[in-house]
């Protein structure tokens, strides 16, 4: 699931016109609309990528009674995640030893921040069953001039240079590393 920037400036389910729900709201929406794409049981091995302080560890388990393994970057994050009775590794999307065959994986609002190609890569090598991500996908026809210049604000985001991609070459990297049943739509608005 690859989204378009929502109006706001962060990523979420929003409606088009006010009234606009509150931030956790709009995330809430957002992650519970990635998790139905993984089809989650209480049985599911699910790794949450980019989880945070772990409110999507807490959502998977209310909603879906799914005990998930969160792997996040910063160590300070996933320490507080440990604190709540979660399980969370410090790490990096990209190590390999995070996803085991026939796991789902579910990145909410984080993927453009590391090396997408390695990434799907690494998932697909270690038997990954299904991925549902959050990610921002640039309009077909963007001229060059207006792309370069997203590629700037993105890195100063930390965003990294080449994760920027129309949904025709994010489906063409997909499919060339082997994925079958790629299915790329846009977030709904609420």
């Amino acid at each position: 699931m690859l989204p378009s920037p929502p109006l706001p400036p962060q990523l979420g389910i929003w409606p088009s016109s006010p009234p606009y729900p509150s931030y956790a709201t709009a995330c809430r929406a957002l992650a519970l609309h990635l998790s139905s794409l993984l089809h989650l049981t209480p049985t599911s091995s699910l790794v949450d990528v980019g989880c945070g302080y772990g409110d999507s560890l807490l959502l998977w388990r209310e909603v879906h009674g799914v005990e998930a393994r969160g792997v996040n970057w910063e160590e300070r994050e996933a320490e507080v995640c440990r604190r709540r009775g979660l399980r969370c590794v410090a790490g990096s999307a990209t190590e390999g030893e995070h996803y085991e065959r026939g796991c789902v994986v579910v990145a909410v609002d984080c993927c453009y921040h590391w090396g997408k190609r390695e990434w799907y890569s690494v998932m697909r090598r270690r038997g990954v069953k299904r991925v549902a991500a959050s990610d921002f996908i640039v309009k077909e026809g963007m001229g060059w001039a207006a792309r370069a210049g997203m590629e700037c604000a993105g890195i100063g985001a930390g965003i990294q240079k080449g994760n920027f991609m129309t949904k025709r070459e994010y489906l063409r990297m997909l499919e060339e590393m082997g994925y079958r049943n790629v299915e790329i739509t846009e977030v709904p608005s609420t």
